[in-house]
């Protein structure tokens, strides 16, 4: 029983302290420090996926809302080849920078994938499965991009994901 407890209050102070960033996101710290222009997409594809986890531990829906936010900036930003500009402009609401596939590779396609499994949003699912075609081909070879790949196989059965991962 003593362990149990023990188990107990360490899981309550995780949840604090989650609740504590989750605050911390909906303050929406994207931009730089002094550069309120620049909002990196790694800043904002993490407040992302942390909103979405937040949301589905809680139940609390300021995080979904913050969630819903950022996917309508995504969504506008997406490049015609499925990629992502490394830097968002809160200010002016355009996208710059150059295409930065660790980025996109390692907190993007995540938080894409956890919104999806989320809301099952028909838009999200294009975007992602853009995304992930994007980087398909990329030397970036970590292991998010084949959870992508994985996710992306399971949407559509479609074998090119398959092969894809057998190349990562």
């Amino acid at each position: 029983i003593h362990s149990a407890l023990w188990a107990s209050v360490v899981h309550e102070r995780a949840l604090d302290v989650a609740k504590e960033v989750g605050e911390y996101f909906l303050s929406e710290p994207f931009t730089y420090a002094g550069y309120l222009h620049v909002a990196p997409n790694r800043a904002m594809a993490n407040a992302l996926w942390g909103d979405v986890l937040l949301y589905q531990a809680t139940g609390d829906e300021r995080y979904k809302k913050a969630a819903d936010k950022l996917v309508q900036v995504f969504l506008k930003g997406q490049r015609p080849d499925g990629s992502f500009l490394e830097n968002y402009n809160p200010l002016l609401k355009t996208w710059g920078g150059s295409k930065h596939e660790l980025y996109m590779g390692g907190y993007l396609v995540g938080a894409l994938i956890s919104y999806h499994e989320l809301t099952q949003d028909e838009r999200v699912k294009e975007m992602f499965l853009r995304l992930v075609r994007y980087l398909a081909p990329t030397e970036y070879t970590g292991p998010t991009i084949l959870h992508g790949l994985s996710y992306a196989y399971l949407l559509t059965r479609d074998p090119f994901f398959i092969r894809s991962a057998e190349e990562n």
